[in-house]
């Protein structure tokens, strides 16, 4: 039974190593809060960070340190109880909480799937389920907090194969994929995790996509969006 999903929000794969500037970063979170992805006044403590923390949290996280922040999205207790009729797209007013994060090194998306394969670019080893053994292994264990990428199944990728030892090109690897559903997989450093607070209906096109679009506009490079099933 899917309980819920999540939009992942992240450069197209061409630009998967793209990151913004922590100006370009500002004006997306002053995006988010305009377009109402994100509460102006929201609750905090140990699940929310705090808005009024936010400018802090950037400025006090080097750019060679992975930044995540974990913050409360949409309506709050405003939600509709069923996901309004006749609309395709995840929209603000559905968002439960947005995990913002921004790394220096590649991260692997969740593929909320376990029949994807990534292989390595040399020895063809799948990279993801030593990733994926990795999350059921720590799935039972309420985390202390949720700052961290990991506490969302989002883990940094290796720079060299378990298997073989050799660097791992990952843009190789993305195209290697052995299942169709490419854009499901690879890698990014930069991304936007939206989780919706209803159940995933079907069909549903993707998030709203002026969302990607204005991203884009102020990252200066294209965006796409991937549905992760819960």
């Amino acid at each position: 039974m899917i309980l819920g999903y999540r939009e992942v929000v992240t450069p197209v794969i061409e630009r998967w190593d793209a990151r913004p500037s922590r100006a370009q970063l500002a004006a997306v979170l002053d995006h988010l809060r305009t377009a109402g992805w994100l509460r102006s006044e929201a609750k905090a403590g140990l699940v929310y960070l705090d808005p009024s923390r936010i400018a802090n949290q950037i400025a006090s996280t080097p750019e060679d340190r992975c930044l995540a922040m974990y913050l409360e999205g949409g309506p709050g207790g405003r939600y509709p109880q069923e996901w309004p009729e006749d609309q395709l797209e995840f929209s603000a007013e559905l968002c439960e909480d947005v995990l913002v994060i921004d790394s220096p090194e590649a991260l692997i998306m969740p593929t909320g799937d376990s029949g994807l394969t990534l292989p390595c670019s040399s020895c063809e080893e799948d990279l993801l389920s030593g990733v994926r053994d990795g999350s059921d292994a720590d799935a039972d264990q309420e985390p202390d907090s949720f700052a961290s990428p990991a506490d969302h199944g989002i883990y940094p990728a290796p720079a060299r194969c378990p298997a073989c030892g050799d660097d791992l090109q990952y843009s190789e690897m993305a195209l290697m994929s052995e299942d169709e559903r490419i854009d499901d997989v690879p890698f990014f450093r930069f991304g936007l995790v939206l989780s919706a607070v209803l159940p995933r209906p079907e069909p549903l096109v993707t998030v709203d996509p002026e969302l990607p679009r204005a991203l884009e506009r102020i990252c200066g490079v294209p965006f796409r969006s991937t549905a992760i099933e819960m």
